[in-house]
């Protein structure tokens, strides 16, 4: 396949960081999950690193800076991004900076979002986000057995925080223009998933 830039947008818990690493190996693509990038970042910031902790949105300019970076690391390979673009602000430097670039979108309810994020654990020590189905005493990243959880994840106004992604993300999608957005069911098994995918992707 030739190199392209694919997008996995979808809420909180629809499956992006689960389908990432899985889709990019497929291809023979790079992975690149904002969060990860974000909290390599915060190590040698710590305003950032508290930003994160309270749950709040990263800095707009560090974020297109760290996209920017992977985007160009991965010119001649192709990647595949988890969790970029996040809102239609960020449209026209995704358009400016993708090359071939294609949006999967995953498509699952706010409840159904929000019953894996509640059940999802996070490695204390390398913040891989592990699988809501995963009992697994180890992290498969790193090795070390270190799981936490989330505090916006246990929230009380964890409905009311996905619904506000859901706003975001529905505005964006009504602005894309002149990409190939596909729509998957991602309250499937993460094989569906991951055949969807791979189907839309090489249709």
């Amino acid at each position: 396949m030739k190199p392209m830039t694919v997008s996995l947008v979808g809420l909180p818990g629809s499956g992006k960081t689960t389908l990432c690493r899985p889709l990019a190996t497929h291809f023979g693509f790079k992975p690149f999950i904002l969060g990860d990038g974000l909290r390599q970042r915060s190590i040698s910031d710590a305003d950032l690193r508290a930003s994160l902790a309270r749950g709040e949105l990263a800095p707009e300019g560090l974020v297109l800076d760290l996209v920017r970076e992977a985007a160009s690391n991965a010119t001649h390979q192709g990647l595949v991004l988890d969790g970029f673009p996040r809102h239609s602000g960020q449209l026209p430097f995704a358009a400016a900076t993708f090359h071939s670039w294609r949006i999967l979108w995953l498509d699952t309810d706010v409840e159904v979002a929000a019953s894996r994020l509640r059940l999802r654990r996070i490695c204390g020590y390398c913040g891989f986000v592990s699988t809501p189905n995963s009992d697994a005493a180890a992290c498969s990243n790193c090795g070390a057995c270190n799981w936490k959880r989330r505090a916006e994840d246990e929230s009380s106004a964890l409905l009311a925080r996905l619904e506000r992604f859901r706003e975001l993300l529905a505005s964006m999608l009504d602005e894309v223009q002149g990409v190939r957005v596909y729509r998957i069911d991602s309250t499937q098994s993460v094989t569906s998933v991951m055949n969807q995918a791979v189907s839309n992707l090489t249709a």
